[in-house]
């Protein structure tokens, strides 16, 4: 049993509503690649001229691939193409 005022360590399905994804794999990948590349440019590829070139380059690629997918996967809700208007973007927040 958890105690008392403690925050649990995942939120426990809700029977009868279905799961609803919201980041599919691409943007998780987007967001790994983006998150090590920086972690790695700012660290221990600091004073190393090539390979601290090649990891901002891939970053880059990985920028420009997310923004592609973000247009042709227009069904995601967290997708830029599912802000529509002038509310388009608050009905996705909207619970």
């Amino acid at each position: 049993m958890a105690e008392v005022g403690a925050a649990p360590l995942a939120i426990p399905p809700v029977p009868g509503k279905a799961r609803v994804r919201v980041w599919d794999p691409l943007v998780r990948i987007f967001h790994w690649t983006v998150a090590g590349g920086v972690i790695a440019n700012l660290t221990f590829l600091r004073h190393e001229e090539a390979p601290h070139i090649y990891v901002g380059y891939a970053v880059l690629a990985a920028l420009a691939i997310r923004l592609g997918w973000g247009f042709v996967r227009a069904d995601m809700p967290a997708s830029p193409a599912s802000c529509r208007g002038r509310d388009g973007c608050s009905a996705i927040s909207e619970p």
